[in-house]
């Protein structure tokens, strides 16, 4: 599963080349992540005041989820009041879920190269990197990884370590990706 995706740059096509290892490993880990998502949205309904009228289904109140919780922190302005997260909420994920599939939809499934023609599937592949990035490191118990990549690893041989690392290695693989397609990202 180690080793680094390097992505290349031909023309107008972005490409990059995954082994079967990888591949298998991303597809199975967007899958769960793509379940989760749609959890999330199917908690959404209108059952609130003016719900009927918008027809804008909404969450009620904040997930519970620490992975869902996470992301919504990375996106949202710390600022906000819970009323305007909630607001922003169902708009975030029903792009992030679009993103994941279009993602899906990209990676082969036995591994081989990746290729992606316009910007929208560059961004949706780097928004997907790094999002699930964060969910993984929630789950997997190392949270110090989505802000302080720098830091010193754990080894590399452990439980902890691996996660670390796999953590990282989603980061290496998002920005390689934002650097050799020269898109700008914030954050």
């Amino acid at each position: 599963m180690y080793g680094a995706i390097h992505w290349d740059r031909a023309n107008e096509l972005v490409v990059g080349n995954f082994t079967s290892a990888q591949a298998s490993w991303l597809r199975r880990h967007l899958s769960g992540f793509a379940s989760l998502v749609q959890w999330r949205m199917d908690q959404y309904h209108t059952d609130y005041p003016l719900g009927a009228e918008l027809g804008l289904p909404l969450p009620t109140e904040a997930t519970e989820d620490r992975r869902l919780n996470a992301i919504l922190d990375w996106h949202c302005c710390e600022e906000e009041s819970e009323e305007v997260r909630l607001w922003h909420e169902p708009d975030l994920f029903a792009g992030l879920y679009k993103d994941i599939n279009l993602v899906w939809a990209t990676l082969p499934e036995r591994g081989g190269m990746v290729v992606l023609r316009e910007e929208r599937q560059i961004r949706a592949w780097f928004r997907v990197l790094l999002d699930y990035r964060i969910t993984a490191a929630i789950s997997w118990r190392v949270p110090d990884a989505i802000y302080d990549l720098r830091r010193e690893q754990p080894e590399p041989g452990d439980e902890l370590g691996r996660a670390f690392y796999l953590t990282t290695w989603l980061w290496d693989v998002a920005h390689e990706l934002a650097e050799i397609s020269k898109i700008t990202v914030s954050r």
